[in-house]
């Protein structure tokens, strides 16, 4: 298998995929949710609690991961090893598919989690003004699903070509 560079759009795609994945990432590692310290005290849980510590963050993790090295090879694949490359190459494909799927499933999810965050936040807030509010986590990995969505969108596009 002959391994060569990708077009200059297509290139593009894949490098929009790669910062949102990473971006991703750094959402998940920041705080999806604010709360009182006492409050947290009483309910045993953390005040501001990261998004790794939901189930949907490890989530968002993982795909971010398989969309950094699927999009991450074609993007490098002139300067990485074709044994690695290739069997990527198979698994995963160029990306694109993959892309716009991580970058849907972060997307839906991330509103659904944010709803419920905000709900969550405004039954506190009801309770003790001020109490919770909601992280920049989410937001970050809202936009970021949203630029994953949109590389692997122009993936999809230039590889139908």
């Amino acid at each position: 298998m002959t391994v060569s560079s990708p077009a200059r759009s297509l290139a593009i795609g894949g490098a929009m995929t790669v910062v949102g994945a990473a971006l991703t990432i750094v959402g998940t590692l920041l705080p999806w949710a604010h709360f009182d310290p006492v409050l947290a005290a009483a309910a045993n849980a953390s005040s501001s609690p990261i998004g790794f510590e939901w189930d949907d963050g490890k989530i968002f993790v993982f795909v971010a991961v398989l969309t950094i090295v699927a999009s991450g090879c074609r993007l490098a694949g002139q300067w990485l090893s074709p044994r690695l490359v290739a069997p990527v190459g198979k698994l995963l494909g160029s990306g694109a598919g993959l892309s716009a799927l991580a970058g849907g499933y972060v997307v839906c999810f991330g509103i659904l989690n944010l709803r419920d965050i905000t709900a969550e936040a405004d039954r506190l807030n009801a309770i003790v003004s001020g109490s919770a509010s909601v992280g920049i986590g989410i937001y970050l990995d809202l936009a970021a699903g949203i630029v994953i969505l949109a590389g692997g969108a122009i993936g999809l596009l230039l590889n139908r070509r």
